[in-house]
């Protein structure tokens, strides 16, 4: 990811258009979604380590695999990570990371580039993506799946490039989950593929249709 936060907590921010319970989404797109503004997507989990085994505690990372599909049905379909952790921590690398709540991770990936290739490979219309999926999962330092700790709620949002109009609209500050943790995160957010865009604005969530 280009950009990745995590932090001790159970929700999905509000500003994410599509959330869904479970590990996996999927959602209709429109038919201007993927234009030259278009820079990627924001996505975000909650993971629950209940039983999850302390010798993994340590090192992991969660993935998501991402498919777009067209009208004709053809597809593309390609894996990339949220973040993680992967840490080296001396003497006591061997001591177990101590999990006593859920996490969740936020992150902003650039996958447009594969999407733009196979968008213009055709001049159909029919032949661009019309849907997409996105299925998140848990994986060790040798890449393979954890079974012991789950996603338990996801979130997906698109982000496009802003207008010279918009330059008071800059991003989110989510503070309503990340106060829980001590901290706060700082996510640009703006063109969303659907009508709902969330502005932590007085308190208030503010909704926009992109034109």
């Amino acid at each position: 990811p280009l950009v990745a936060v995590c932090f001790p907590g159970s929700g999905i921010p509000s500003w994410f258009c599509h959330q869904r319970m479970g590990s996996s989404i999927e959602t209709d797109l429109l038919s201007h979604w993927c234009n030259s503004k278009f820079i990627g997507a924001s996505l975000c989990v909650v993971v629950n380590f209940k039983d999850h085994e302390s010798h993994h505690a340590n090192r992991l990372s969660v993935r998501c695999k991402c498919r777009f599909k067209n009208q004709n049905g053809q597809s593309i379909s390609f894996s990339f990570s949220l973040g993680g952790w992967n840490e080296s921590c001396g003497s006591s690398c061997h001591e177990p990371r101590e999990l006593g709540s859920d996490h969740v991770f936020i992150s902003y990936n650039n996958f447009n580039v594969p999407v733009f290739q196979w968008s213009e490979e055709s001049s159909n219309n029919r032949c661009r993506p019309t849907s997409a999926s996105f299925e998140f999962y848990l994986t060790d330092e040798t890449e393979r799946k954890l079974d012991c700790c789950k996603v338990v709620r996801c979130g997906m949002s698109l982000l496009y490039a802003p207008d010279e109009s918009d330059r008071g609209f800059q991003g989110i500050r989510v503070t309503d989950i990340v106060d829980r943790a001590s901290s706060e995160a700082f996510v640009p957010v703006r063109g969303w593929s659907h009508s709902q865009v969330g502005e932590r604005k007085n308190g208030r969530i503010r909704d926009e249709i992109p034109l």
